[in-house]
């Protein structure tokens, strides 16, 4: 199949044929140069040329297999990173092979709508593969009542959600796939090292930090820092959920001046709420201060906002120029590839091998996984490495939780 980058821009092009808020004309093609108008004094002699025919463009191989794989994503009407590639998979497989569900707007109080949604996928013989895009809070129970339809479908969890137990996503999903957040924590300090911080100023919320996981991303990355020898510096904001998201911005764009006055500029910043993004990021460029990594990995989270790019999804290389363009080559870092699109691509492309009998069912295959998981990444033009390891949680390894971490690119 198409791999993320062109899926990306497959579907970009086909909104914006849709789209009707584009007003601009496009410029007319250059005219080929005019031939000479005086005749050469002795013409040559005619050459007998031979003209060889272009090498036709290699077509990638669209793999088949028994039945249909659906797919539930984030809300539709968010457009988010993995519906964006799972509308893509349907325009390139067809409906006839993809189903394309999204979960509803208020899908954290609407469990109800949730597990309707997965009931009318079971009701649907031939899907043998469930693919969700995004395992929001309330997914256990609408799986639970899927599961009591159809317990032969393959089930795949992509980015569950940190208020679900990791014990009681692997008892229902065959495979889970989600961002390695310790181990980018850990390496984060070491990125920011040599990025030329001195200082980390890691920003959260009260809310974020009641949760077992956040605090152990946090810490993972305060000993990060230690071991480089950085100052780690912790600051909570505003809570965008129970005071407003404009007072979290305003915290942060005024905390980040002054935090920069007081400590410099080669302070790395780091929000783990994703409305951080944006004015993190600004005000990193304005000041020449240091950026390694979103709190959800994606070339698309925060960089076009604070540096203007008007492409929704831009290439690498048009986030590159933007950053140099900003006197901030090198001081701005992330994945190059977005850890939403990459884990419902990937959670596909495995399906595809499981219904295809390529790989055990029940034992998953690592070395699969991060096969998929570079090609995917290649497919940017970014020469990055992956890793992908299984979850090991308080002594407790669960095989079918995989954790994936893919190397920082340097903008």
């Amino acid at each position: 199949m198409k791999k993320f980058l062109s899926c990306i821009l497959t579907l970009c092009l086909i909104l914006a044929l849709a789209a009707c808020a584009a007003d601009a004309t496009p410029e007319p093609a250059p005219q080929p140069a005019e031939a000479p108008q005086e005749p050469p004094a002795v013409a040559p002699e005619p050459v007998e040329t031979v003209q060889e025919e272009p090498a036709p463009e290699p077509e990638e191989e669209i793999k088949t297999f028994p039945g249909k794989i659906a797919i539930v994503t984030y809300p539709a009407m968010f457009e988010s990173e993995d519906y964006i590639v799972a509308k893509a998979l349907q325009q390139e497989y067809g409906d006839d092979k993809i189903i394309l569900q999204a979960w509803p707007e208020d899908y954290f109080e609407n469990t109800d709508m949730m597990i309707t949604i997965l009931q009318e996928i079971a009701e649907d013989p031939d899907v043998n593969a469930l693919i969700i895009g995004s395992a929001v809070s309330g997914t256990n129970d609408a799986v639970d009542k899927f599961r009591e339809a159809r317990d032969d479908v393959f089930i795949v969890y992509c980015s569950p959600s940190i208020w679900i137990e990791p014990a009681d996503i692997a008892s229902r999903a065959d495979l889970t796939l989600s961002s390695n957040h310790l181990l980018i924590d850990e390496l984060y300090a070491k990125q920011a090292k040599a990025m030329g911080a001195e200082t980390i100023a890691f920003y959260s919320i009260e809310r974020h930090m009641s949760n077992e996981i956040s605090v152990a991303r946090r810490d993972s990355m305060k000993a990060g820092a230690a071991s480089e020898g950085l100052e780690f510096i912790e600051i909570h904001a505003p809570d965008p959920m129970f005071d407003s998201i404009n007072a979290t911005i305003e915290f942060i764009e005024n905390d980040i001046t002054e935090r920069i006055e007081a400590n410099g500029t080669d302070t790395a910043f780091f929000g783990t709420g994703c409305v951080m993004q944006v004015p993190i990021i600004t005000r990193v460029v304005e000041n020449n201060a240091i950026f390694v990594q979103p709190c959800c990995p994606s070339p698309y989270h925060g960089y076009p906002d604070a540096l203007e790019i008007t492409t929704r999804y831009p290439s690498l290389e048009e986030i590159k120029q933007a950053v140099s363009a900003q006197g901030m080559s090198g001081r701005i870092s992330g994945w190059p590839v977005s850890s939403e699109a990459l884990w419902t691509e990937t959670g596909f492309e495995y399906a595809i091998k499981v219904l295809n009998g390529d790989v055990d069912r029940d034992n998953i295959d690592i070395n699969a996984l991060e096969s998929i998981l570079q090609s995917i990444t290649d497919s940017t033009g970014a020469s990055v490495g992956v890793k992908a390891e299984a979850l090991n949680q308080n002594g407790t390894t669960y095989s079918n939780y995989i954790l994936a971490f893919i190397d920082f690119y340097i903008f």
